[in-house]
């Protein structure tokens, strides 16, 4: 159990270095269906601590939201191995999933707080600014991605990306 959380903390520690465009080599992350698990898992608790923050605690636990947040799974999971097919390394799909589910962990605790500060602080114009924030979010997320599968894993082949050239090192 103690290997699994130090595993875990690797994790997510990986996903917070992607979420600011640092890089994580596939051996920094510690890959295993167990801890996609528990990443999927935690991005429901975020889920769920971002929904009490909102409506508080007089809110109802409402499962019909569950597919919605879940959806990301499969897609994630496909993301990944056409990324690794392209590149022709697919023993690397699944450490891939798992950086794709951290660094969005990572990015959706922003979001939570984003969307919590907006509707605390601001609420004149909290119709308009949690749509800009979420989109927002989104593209950080999808650009992060792209630079990580790109940067750290090479999942790029030379028909898709043909300059990728950047941060080399």
């Amino acid at each position: 159990m103690k290997s699994f959380l130090r595993d875990f903390g690797c994790n997510v520690l990986g996903g917070l270095r992607l979420a600011v465009f640092m890089r994580v080599r596939e051996e920094d992350l510690r890959a295993s269906w167990s801890q996609l698990v528990a990443l999927i898992a935690l991005d429901l608790a975020v889920t769920l601590a971002g929904d009490v923050a909102t409506v508080g605690l007089n809110g109802q636990f409402s499962s019909y939201n569950l597919p919605g947040v879940l959806f990301y799974v499969p897609l994630a999971i496909i993301a990944a191995w056409v990324l690794c097919a392209l590149a022709r390394r697919p023993q690397q799909v699944l450490p891939l999933v798992i950086a794709m589910y951290a660094l969005a962990i990572a990015i959706s605790v922003v979001y939570v707080l984003c969307q919590n500060l907006v509707l605390r602080g601001f609420p004149a114009v909290s119709r308009s600014i949690p749509y800009v924030t979420y989109y927002g979010l989104h593209a950080w997320i999808a650009l992060a991605i792209a630079v990580a599968a790109v940067d750290s894993w090479g999942c790029a082949s030379r028909w898709v990306f043909p300059r990728c050239s950047w941060r080399r090192s």
